[in-house]
Formats: C-alpha cells, sequence, structure tokens
C-alpha cells in the first residue's frame, strides 16, 4: 500500500527538473577614444629653423654654434616622429654643404698660398745666384722686387724663407758698399786725369775728346749706382 501510495505522489509531482543555463551577460564594450597626433617637437624645430636662417655670409662660429644647438636638440628628443626627422635632415644637410665649401675654399687658399710661396723660393734663389755672380745690378733689382712683393705677405713667409732673405740683403749690402767704393776710387782717378789735360799738351780737339771720354766714363760709374 506504501509503495502504491508513493507512485501516485510522484506521478502527480512530475518529473524532477532540469539545470538550465543562465542566460549570457551582455557587456558593454569600452568606447575606443582617437589619440591626438604627435606635434613636432618645439626646440628640434626651433633648431632647425636657426640653421635655415644661416648664410653663407654668417661667420662660422654661428654656423658652429647653430649645428651643435641642432645636435643637442635631437639627444633630447625620446620619440622622433617623422617631421621631427625631416627638419633635422634637412638642417643637417646644410651645415654639411656649409662645411664642405668652406673647406673647399681653405684648400683653394691653402694651394694658392704653396703656389706664391714656391715663386718666392725661385726668387730668392735668383736673387743668391746673382750675389753669388757679383751681378750687384740684378741683385739690387731683385732685392727691390722680393721686399716689395705683397703676396705672400710677409707675415705669411716661412721662417726659413725671412731668414734667407735677411742674409742676402746683408750680402747685397756689402756688395753695394764695395761697389760705391771701388767706383770712388775709379772717379777719383778719372778726375785726376781731367786734372792733368792741361799740361798734357794736347790738341784741344784732342782735350775735347779726352774729357767727353772721361765724362761717359763717370756717367756709366753712376749708372751701376
Amino acid at each position: 500500500v506504501d509503495a502504491v501510495q508513493r507512485m501516485i505522489e510522484g506521478v502527480a509531482r512530475g518529473p524532477a527538473p532540469k539545470d538550465v543555463p543562465a542566460p549570457p551577460v551582455e557587456v558593454a564594450a569600452e568606447p575606443v577614444v582617437a589619440s591626438a597626433p604627435a606635434e613636432p617637437d618645439a626646440a628640434l624645430a626651433q633648431a632647425a629653423a636657426r640653421v635655415d636662417a644661416l648664410s653663407d655670409s654668417d661667420s662660422a662660429e654661428a654656423w658652429e654654434a647653430a649645428a651643435t644647438a641642432l645636435t643637442e636638440a635631437w639627444k633630447a628628443l625620446a620619440a622622433p616622429i617623422d617631421a621631427d626627422r625631416s627638419s633635422k635632415s634637412r638642417a643637417e644637410a646644410r651645415v654639411i654643404d656649409w662645411r664642405a665649401a668652406r673647406r673647399a675654399e681653405a684648400e683653394a687658399r691653402e694651394a694658392a698660398l704653396q703656389a706664391v710661396l714656391a715663386e718666392l723660393k725661385a726668387e730668392l734663389s735668383a736673387l743668391a745666384d746673382a750675389v753669388e755672380a757679383g751681378d750687384i745690378k740684378s741683385a739690387r733689382a731683385r732685392l727691390k722686387a722680393l721686399e716689395a712683393r705683397e703676396q705672400p705677405a710677409r707675415g705669411d713667409w716661412p721662417p726659413a724663407e725671412r731668414r734667407r732673405l735677411d742674409g742676402l740683403k746683408t750680402r747685397v749690402e756689402k756688395l753695394v758698399a764695395w761697389e760705391r767704393w771701388s767706383n770712388n776710387q775709379v772717379r777719383a782717378e778719372l778726375c785726376a786725369e781731367v786734372e792733368a789735360l792741361p799740361a798734357a799738351g794736347l790738341h784741344p780737339d784732342a782735350v775735347a775728346s779726352k774729357v767727353r771720354e772721361l765724362s761717359d766714363k763717370l756717367k756709366a760709374l753712376d749708372a751701376l749706382e
């Protein structure tokens, strides 16, 4: 009887409920906020503009100071963007071009100076040859030309060449002094000859001819000096 009663109660209750899955919980998506585009670095832009403002007429100090400022601004930049790289490249290209131009100018000046120094050494050698040969007229002319040279400026002469010129100048002065003394001796002899003409008993035409001859010799001596 009890068993039948339990069966009747079970039928009345119906089947045991099964586990029903809970409905999914919808999670709202976070809104996507677009980030603002990065701006070029102000310090780097200023340094690049400083380079751009320079011209060939500006001093080397101004160019090098601007180049240093550009380098320091780039090193201080943590996260460069394309605009920063572009500014740096453009300014660096200007600095490189300026340095190349100055280097070319310096090389040209040095080449010109070396050419002038080569001419100077050749002229000094020619002066030395004239002194050794006792060619006083040529030596004096060459010394005068050397002392009047404007290029290279005397301060740019190598020390050895300055000493060489000073030594040659001393030798030329000695030659000139010796020549003047020697010529004075000849002048004295010529004057003595002129003074002796009246007592020589020569025909007046012969005396006149002798006077012209002695006068020409005196003029030749003067021309040497």
